[in-house]
């Protein structure tokens, strides 16, 4: 112990010297303490889920709606008067890109 304990102190101090190898690796003044990283987790009962699930469904709902209608019925001549929804599907698009990357790393 009292040969291991000398190495890590002498690399210690090494690592205190600047332009030494060590220096670049550790940072001698840093504890060894060191707070845990973490993601933020959104609960499943938290407000901000539920709202979030909730826009989830009613844009779903939106689209498997909106889609087929605008296929079957809309005429090339009125496709000027659904420009302005075209930004409100972008919007959703937007949303459910963001609702990926959340299901990755908050959900």
């Amino acid at each position: 112990n009292k040969r291991r304990n000398g190495a890590v102190m002498r690399n210690l101090k090494m690592s205190r010297i600047e332009g030494h190898k060590l220096h670049k690796l550790i940072d001698a003044n840093d504890g060894l303490i060191t707070k845990p990283k973490y993601r933020p987790i959104f609960l499943p009962n938290s407000t901000f889920r539920i709202v979030w699930d909730i826009c989830s469904m009613i844009f779903t709902v939106y689209f498997a709606v909106i889609i087929p209608y605008r296929i079957a019925f809309v005429l090339d001549e009125d496709k000027p008067h659904w420009m302005p929804w075209l930004w409100v599907d972008f919007a959703m698009d937007f949303f459910f890109i963001a609702d990926i990357y959340f299901r990755y790393t908050c959900f």
